[in-house]
């Protein structure tokens, strides 16, 4: 992630930003013999995505800025498999345009609440060519980004937050009478997280989260999956360029789709150096 913040006066500025997620899944070489294809995850979520956004900020307040924004997203599958009849992975890319406005308030020195919403217009753009009945999609849908930020020690805060966007699936299902499979979901995601530090050196978190999906046309269109998560993180800096982390996620996710669901039990130890 890169951004360029910039004061271009003493109330107006701007915040330019870039992005890039990068997903590579291990199991790859799914069944590829329609109509019984079995796709490996990375045939269904090997992606790379790019985002772009402009914000323009105004000083309303000593405490309250104001910003309007654009925000464009280009999601691409590079799996390179077939994901359902007459379907490969590249007929789920999109692009997205969101349009919002947004509001960052300072009622206290140690107290941010930040609210952003608008619009996010989806467009599938990518449909396959050997299923002439299947139409490039889009729709619109609300957009929305909320989080509230205390601190209530030097180092320690608390921040509770609400979500609600498109976000890729991993269902796919079979192509409708239509020739549509799911194509993604839309998803309200409610968290909070307590981050603590214990020493300089040491610090603690804590972090739970409950996302609502609805799965988007297709065979499954409309079905719900609730994924319920939780993670605690301890992390020790050595100095300010090197520090090493240990810490447990698990995750929970409850689906009206048939096999889907799933428990998930991660541990995990890294190193961190920054320049």
């Amino acid at each position: 992630t890169i951004k360029v913040n910039t004061q271009w006066t003493q109330l107006l500025g701007s915040e330019l930003g870039y992005q890039n997620t990068f997903w590579d899944y291990s199991q790859s070489g799914g069944n590829t013999v329609a109509p019984f294809s079995t796709p490996s995850y990375a045939g269904l979520l090997d992606q790379i995505d790019n985002m772009a956004w402009l914000n323009l900020t105004w000083q309303a307040l000593p405490t309250t800025v104001l910003f309007v924004g654009y925000q464009y997203e280009q999601d691409n599958y590079t799996g390179n498999e077939i994901i359902a009849p007459g379907f490969k992975s590249d007929n789920r890319d999109s692009r997205s345009q969101y349009g919002y406005l947004g509001v960052k308030y300072n009622p206290l020195d140690n107290l941010t609440i930040a609210l952003k919403g608008g619009i996010q217009y989806i467009q599938f753009y990518n449909p396959p060519t050997t299923v002439p009945a299947t139409p490039s999609t889009s729709s619109t849908t609300p957009y929305v980004d909320f989080s509230a930020t205390y601190t209530y020690l030097p180092g320690s805060y608390v921040q509770v937050g609400f979500t609600q966007t498109r976000n890729a699936s991993s269902v796919v299902g079979v192509p409708t009478a239509s020739g549509q499979i799911t194509e993604d979901e839309e998803s309200s995601t409610v968290y909070a997280s307590v981050n603590h530090q214990f020493t300089p050196k040491l610090t603690g978190s804590a972090i739970g989260r409950v996302q609502r999906s609805t799965l988007e046309e297709g065979q499954f269109n409309n079905s719900v999956e609730t994924w319920y998560s939780f993670g605690l993180n301890l992390a020790y800096s050595f100095n300010q360029h090197l520090s090493t982390e240990v810490g447990y996620n698990f995750d929970d996710l409850d689906s009206n789709v048939p096999g889907q669901n799933y428990k998930r039990n991660r541990a995990y130890i890294g190193v961190t150096a920054t320049y």
